[in-house]
């Protein structure tokens, strides 16, 4: 890579076979290492970091609300006749990829992040206001680990159609 140039502005969201377009005004990627020092050598210095945890996350808002995106913002939905009822007992944990192509970048996807098995988060609350602004629901998903090249990872950045980091068709 010559040069990594991140574009700014709007995204277009890939959850396993769902396209998300209607962001609301933005959308938040976060990876969030969490590290252990270890001490040692003379005066007992910092010699390395063990890393203890990692907080991968995409936090998004959706202008448009139906029932997909309300199943995308309450995991733990089921669906029943006309509509939904709630089972906090059994969020769905079914992990996807999660495509995060910035809308800037055009056809290339060499700007993508991909979080390879992405959850929708369980422990968030479902929050909807009533008001005279345009109505938004929030989504966050969370990513999981999966073994790559024998090493655990959590996302990939760059073209990942080209680099086979997936086997979906885009």
């Amino acid at each position: 890579m010559e040069e990594i140039r991140i574009p700014i502005g709007l995204c277009k969201l890939i959850y396993g076979t769902q396209t998300l377009n209607n962001l609301a005004d933005r959308a938040v990627f976060q990876a969030i290492p969490k590290y252990k020092q270890l001490f040692g050598g003379k005066g007992n210095t910092t010699q390395k970091y063990l890393l203890e945890k990692y907080d991968v996350s995409m936090i998004v808002s959706l202008t448009e609300e139906n029932y997909d995106t309300l199943k995308l913002s309450i995991p733990y939905l089921e669906t029943y006749e006309q509509g939904f009822y709630d089972n906090p007992n059994n969020p769905n944990m079914e992990g996807k990829p999660l495509i995060i192509h910035p809308s800037e970048a055009g056809e290339t996807k060499e700007y993508d992040i991909v979080i390879l098995d992405a959850i929708l988060n369980p422990e968030k609350p479902f929050v909807r206001t009533y008001d005279k602004r345009v109505d938004k629901i929030n989504v966050h998903f969370l990513g999981r680990p999966v073994m790559r090249n024998d090493k655990l990872s959590y996302f990939f950045i760059g073209d990942w159609d080209s680099s086979g980091v997936l086997d979906i068709d885009d």
